[in-house]
């Protein structure tokens, strides 16, 4: 049985974790090449500005790997870059101060790092002769109607105690996997396949909010029933009452009961309630409707009880 959303605590903690599911073949294929693509615009940049290549290991894209997909879908371990190095078994040192690079956005592996580029002081740094080593790790997620890309950079450095600092190449058959275009866009479409995005079963329709978005949609939701226990207006008097941007993103459908006053209408392309007061009288109007989840373990939202009073 799904609890109710207003019927829980604020305190509650978010369970939803996506469900394992190993890559096919074409996924693992198209995850290797994404990383490969950003390895080689690296190097082309070096090459371009008379540095040398830097060798990729794959220890340090281990790292990276596991880095991206903490930060983008929960999962792993907390464990703070240099740890998921040594642990991965690299043996390398890293540059001062320079140890990774983090890119975010809804475009391709190389973009990613051009946009890398676009952050002032970065040309430099992947540039700087203490550089030998690159580790590269995406990771990917449905957010709503979009898809989220995450690219994490770690750049490393020969330890001068000799020996093999890590093992050359690109890390392959990790149990992760990244889902080609034409598969994002069958998604998108409403087309759920069930296959995995990154090695990780996720439903599109699932926004799952981070610990700021949790406490920032609990509170709007609370000012919002606050504010409309009772709401005053002359006869006449326009009224354009929105719903708070928290809430209005993840309510998929508003379910309406009770009366309005007349003249007034609930817009739900602008989730407002919208319109000129024309009749004296109380109104009173419970707002209730499917969340965009589930969200913290409920697809539904509370009724929230809206009275509208017209004066003369």
């Amino acid at each position: 049985m799904r609890k109710n959303l207003f019927g829980v605590s604020a305190a509650w903690m978010l369970l939803l974790s996506p469900l394992f599911s190993a890559p096919t073949v074409e996924e693992q294929a198209t995850y290797d090449a994404a990383c490969l693509e950003v390895i080689d615009a690296v190097n082309a940049y070096r090459a371009a500005n008379g540095a040398p290549a830097l060798i990729p290991f794959v220890e340090l894209c281990q790292a990276a790997r596991e880095l991206a997909e903490f930060e983008e879908l929960g999962v792993g371990v907390l464990t703070d870059l240099i740890q998921r190095t040594r642990d991965a078994g690299y043996e390398g040192d890293f540059l001062n101060g320079t140890t990774a690079f983090m890119s975010r956005g809804q475009v391709s592996a190389a973009a990613l790092f051009q946009n890398l580029l676009s952050t002032p002081g970065f040309q430099a740094v992947f540039l700087n002769s203490e550089a030998d080593y690159v580790g590269v790790g995406m990771a990917v997620k449905m957010r709503g109607s979009t898809t989220e890309f995450r690219l994490r950079i770690i750049l490393g450095k020969e330890f001068p105690a000799g020996g093999p600092d890590g093992t050359p190449g690109q890390e392959v058959a990790t149990g992760r996997g990244l889902l080609p275009l034409t598969q994002l866009r069958e998604i998108l479409a409403g087309a759920w396949s069930g296959d995995s995005i990154n090695g990780f079963v996720l439903d599109p329709t699932v926004v799952v909010l981070t610990s700021a978005e949790e406490k920032a949609f609990l509170a709007a939701l609370s000012a919002f029933a606050r504010k409309t226990k009772s709401i005053g207006i002359s006869r006449g008097g326009k009224v354009n009452l929105k719903l708070p941007p928290q809430l209005a993103i993840l309510l998929e459908r508003a379910i309406l009961k009770g009366s309005i006053p007349p003249g007034v209408r609930f817009d739900s392309r602008s989730h407002s309630f919208k319109g000129t007061a024309r009749k004296a009288g109380t109104y009173t109007v419970t707002l209730s409707g499917n969340l965009k989840g589930p969200v913290r373990n409920s697809e539904k939202l509370a009724p929230i009880r809206i009275r509208f009073t017209v004066r003369e």
